[in-house]
């Protein structure tokens, strides 16, 4: 009988360890570790950052190191870690030994390549160019040295404004750089060859329109977004509705649509390809009715009365046509204006995410309040919208109640955000002044059902994370990078879960 009792509690405990593994959430820690950092105060050269995916269960990510016996020189270090146990796999300068004057920019994922964008002093021309460096998923350089992407003639100075953009694919990315009216364009595929170079004047800039936004197509061509300058936010915004751009290089020729909105006019305009073919563009639109909701008291110059959501899929026929495909204008939801009220809304922050899934593609609007007063920062709500782009009809909107406020800089404010096949999921802390929570709200993509998960407390200021220096590592699946113990030298990486 002790026998017979001896298995049953035994298989008594198989069972609960077996229901414990299939129906803990799915939203959880994976893995966390505090890595301390010799030989520099990493607040004062700056926190690790820049993680991309490298396959088989790896990731890379950016950190600085001064010279010791594991690394050759003071010099910042792309390093390649397993994100379950974060166990180091391999390491490399990101500019070789002996250049000087390297300023980091970005970590970009593309194909099959990790290239590294930032700015090199070129001593011979007296000027700071931009440079890529690239690596395959092993470390190893895929140059011999950086690739010049810009050629500025500026002597000693720095450009600033530039961007860059992936393609649909991933196989290509885009460069520019803007210099007055004029914009230094380039694109390049994942091996670090020039697919064209050009210095392009785009039509229609000037006291009417400026520039919002550019993507490129899988064959690196830029679709540019434009937008009213110095909009009145009345009906006389109407005769000046967003324009979209299309440039081909080597035909050297623009192609212009007009985004009209059906007797109303945008105040925020945003695009992504869905795919190759089909552009998205969502945004708020308003047209001088009384009931919608205010916003923008405390970050516009002048209050905005939102009327609604607007939404377009458009088919890129050829470079000289594109057809709509599906349009749709929403009113404001009847909740966002009550909970608001008479003080408004104050959203800032815009994001578009579009997704092609064997479920059905997705695409969500969010934006997230942001102001400021002469001491503080803050960063609030979050609003989500959802929209059915084979139709353009809205399927549902939600917000997510958080207060982030903050003295010195944002960078430990906002949210870090991702779309998987069923869900947008957002990480945030609940609060920050206060200590807070670690928290997860996802939202199921068809319905809007919201799930929140408290991950963990942040009473002892453990849990403090860089959203822009996270990223995603596998499908439902981020590295976050965060501060580590309070007033120590280090920082923490967090492997979260998110489906």
């Amino acid at each position: 009988m002790n026998l017979i009792h001896l298995y049953s509690r035994a298989a008594f405990s198989l069972l609960l360890l077996m229901a414990a593994f299939f129906f803990a959430p799915a939203q959880r820690i994976l893995s966390e570790q505090i890595i301390p950092v010799s030989g520099y105060d990493v607040y004062d050269e700056g926190y690790p950052f820049g993680v991309v995916s490298v396959g088989s269960g790896r990731f890379a990510y950016v950190q600085y190191h001064t010279k010791s016996s594991m690394y050759p020189a003071d010099n910042f270090y792309l390093q390649c870690l397993n994100y379950n146990d974060f166990g180091g796999i391999w390491y490399k300068e990101v500019i070789e030994y002996g250049r000087e004057r390297f300023r980091m920019g970005k970590v970009h994922r593309v194909g099959n390549s990790i290239v590294i964008s930032g700015t090199l002093f070129l001593a011979q021309e007296k000027t700071y160019q931009t440079v890529f460096r690239y690596f395959d998923t092993d470390g190893e350089p895929l140059h011999n040295g950086a690739v010049q992407i810009s050629h500025w003639e500026q002597k000693h100075k720095i450009n600033e404004n530039e961007l860059f953009r992936n393609s649909p694919n991933n196989k290509k990315i885009f460069w520019m750089g803007r210099e007055e009216n004029k914009f230094h364009c380039s694109v390049w595929d994942d091996q670090g060859n020039k697919q064209w170079e050009q210095i392009i004047k785009l039509p229609h800039l000037g006291k009417k329109y400026g520039f919002k936004d550019v993507l490129i197509t899988n064959e690196g061509n830029p679709i540019f977004l434009l937008e009213q300058a110095k909009p009145h936010y009345s009906l006389k915004d109407t005769t000046y509705p967003p324009l979209i751009v299309r440039y081909h290089p080597k035909r050297e020729k623009f192609h212009t649509d007009s985004l009209w909105l059906d007797s109303a006019f945008s105040y925020q305009t945003n695009m992504q390809l869905l795919n190759n073919q089909e552009l998205i563009v969502a945004g708020v639109y308003g047209r001088e009715d009384p009931h919608g909701l205010l916003n923008g008291a405390k970050t516009e110059r002048k209050e905005q009365l939102w009327n609604g959501f607007f939404f377009k899929r458009l088919l890129l026929v050829n470079t000289d046509s594109m057809r709509i495909m599906a349009d749709s204008l929403t009113a404001i939801p009847e909740d966002w204006i009550s909970q608001y009220g008479e003080e408004g809304s104050n959203f800032y922050n815009f994001k578009l995410q579009v997704q092609e899934d064997r479920k059905g593609n997705q695409a969500i609007l969010t934006m997230e309040e942001v102001y400021s007063d002469k001491k503080r920062i803050f960063f609030y709500d979050v609003g989500c919208v959802a929209f059915n782009p084979d139709n353009a009809h809205m399927k549902w909107a939600n917000r997510i109640s958080k207060r982030q406020r903050g003295e010195g800089g944002a960078s430990l404010l906002s949210y870090y955000s991702d779309l998987t096949s069923n869900n947008v999921h957002f990480v945030y802390l609940s609060e920050r002044g206060a200590r807070g929570k670690l928290m997860i709200t996802s939202f199921e993509l068809e319905t809007g059902k919201r799930r929140d998960f408290n991950l963990a407390s942040n009473e002892a200021a453990t849990y403090l994370f860089f959203p822009k220096n996270s990223g995603k590592v596998a499908n439902g699946t981020a590295v976050l990078i965060g501060m580590g113990n309070p007033g120590q030298n280090d920082y923490k990486l967090m492997t979260i879960r998110l489906e």
